[in-house]
C-alpha cells in the first residue's frame, strides 16, 4: 500500500477482520456488505488503491453470464404515469423507506408486514396494507387472493421480505424457516400473481445480498437438514432470489425481472440471528460500518422507477454486480422446477 495512504491501509485490513475476512473455523464468513459499508464510512473508498485491492480480490470481472446478456434499454416511465407497486416487507428498513419515496412520487402501493407497526407506517405514508406471516404459506395464498380481487393491473412485485434465524426453525408447511420466507414464500406469491404480471407487462424485483457468496446450492438438502448454518442458510436463500429473477424472465411472458444488493443497512434486521451477524447488527461498532435504510433502498427505488438495467441482472450501486459460480441458468431451471413442486405449483 502507497505510504500516502497509511489510515486506508490500518481501516482496511480493521475492517476485512471484522466482518469476517480470514475466518476461523466455526466463525461467520466475510461479509462484503459490512466491508463495503465500513470502507466507505472510513472515507476511503475513494482510494484507487483501495478499489483496486477491493475489485482483485472480492469483485473481479463481470460474471459471465451477466456479459452474455443482451443490454436493453428502454425509456423511463412518464412522470405521470401512477404504476400500481406491491412491495412486500414494506414496513420496515429499506422497504419502508422506500414506500415513503414511492408515495411521494405519486404511486399507488401497496404494503405488506407481520407486525401491527405495518398498519402505522401504511396510514404514515398513505399505502394500502396486508398483514402477511411469509411463516404460512396460507397466508401468501390468501394475499395473493386479495391482490387479484382488488387490483386490476400490477406494474411492479418487489420481493422484499426476508428473514435471518438463529437455531434452525421448521415452519407450520414443514419447510426451513429461512428457504421458505426468503425463497419459497416470494416464489409463490410470483407465481400465483403471473397472469396479472404477464397482463400488466410487469416488473419482478428481488432483494438479494452480497452474501449470497457463501451459499451452497445443494439440491439434495435444500432444507439444510444436514448441514444447517444460520449465515450460510441466509446466503444460499439469497443466492435462490438471484436463480429466481434469471428464471423469471424465461418463463413470464412480457415480464422483467431483476435482483439487488442493498448494501450493509443499519437495521434491526438480524436481531435474532446470533453470532457474529447479530453482533454487528446490534453493536454501536457494528453499525458504524453500515449505510441508513435510505441509501440501502437506492437501488430498489431505481429499479422500480427506471427501466434502464439489465433484465436477469444483479445489481449493486446501480451497477451490475458479481455474483458467484453457483449463478447458471441449469440452476436456475432446476431451482424453479423443484420449488414448484415443493409449494403445488406445477
Amino acid at each position: 500500500m502507497n505510504a500516502k495512504y497509511p489510515w486506508c491501509a490500518i481501516t482496511r485490513v480493521g475492517v476485512y477482520g471484522l466482518t469476517g475476512g480470514q475466518h476461523a473455523a466455526g466463525a461467520a464468513p466475510f461479509n462484503p456488505e459490512f466491508y463495503d459499508a465500513g470502507m466507505a464510512s472510513s472515507g476511503c473508498h475513494d482510494n484507487r488503491m483501495d478499489k483496486t485491492w477491493w475489485n482483485e480480490q472480492w469483485m473481479g470481472e463481470l460474471s459471465p453470464h451477466y456479459a452474455a446478456l443482451p443490454t436493453v434499454s428502454q425509456p423511463r416511465r412518464k412522470s405521470d404515469h401512477v404504476a400500481t407497486i406491491v412491495l412486500t416487507g414494506g414496513s420496515s428498513g429499506i422497504g419502508e423507506a422506500a414506500a415513503v419515496k414511492l408515495r411521494k412520487a405519486g404511486h399507488q402501493l401497496v404494503i405488506t408486514g407481520r407486525s401491527a407497526r405495518t398498519a402505522e407506517i401504511a396510514r404514515n405514508v398513505g399505502a394500502n396494507h396486508f398483514i402477511v406471516d411469509y411463516e404460512r404459506l396460507a397466508d401468501v395464498r390468501h394475499f395473493a387472493d386479495q391482490l387479484l380481487d382488488g387490483y386490476p393491473r400490477i406494474d411492479v412485485l418487489a420481493n422484499n421480505a426476508g428473514a435471518i434465524y438463529g437455531p434452525r426453525k421448521v415452519t407450520v408447511d414443514g419447510h426451513e424457516a429461512t428457504f421458505q420466507v426468503n425463497h419459497l414464500a416470494g416464489f409463490l406469491l410470483t407465481d400465483l400473481l403471473r397472469e396479472r404480471l404477464e397482463a400488466s407487462r410487469g416488473v419482478v424485483v428481488n432483494t438479494s445480498s452480497g452474501a449470497h457468496r457463501h451459499g451452497r446450492l445443494d439440491f439434495d438438502d435444500l432444507e439444510s437438514e444436514r448441514h444447517y448454518n444460520a449465515a450460510r442458510a441466509y446466503g444460499t436463500s439469497k443466492l435462490m432470489n438471484i436463480l429466481h429473477a434469471i428464471e423469471i424472465n424465461k418463463r413470464l411472458n412480457g415480464v422483467r425481472a431483476v435482483s439487488f444488493h442493498p448494501g450493509g443497512v443499519a437495521t434491526g434486521f438480524a436481531r435474532d440471528a446470533g453470532g457474529v451477524m447479530q453482533w454487528a447488527y446490534k453493536s454501536r461498532l457494528g453499525r458504524l460500518f453500515m449505510i441508513s435504510s435510505e441509501a440501502g433502498a437506492d437501488t430498489l427505488l431505481w429499479l422500480i422507477t427506471d427501466r434502464q438495467w439489465q433484465p436477469g441482472g444483479y445489481h449493486y450501486k446501480r451497477r451490475l454486480g458479481t455474483t458467484s459460480s453457483a449463478v447458471n441458468e441449469e440452476n436456475a431451471r432446476r431451482l424453479w422446477e423443484v420449488s414448484a413442486a415443493l409449494v403445488g405449483r406445477i
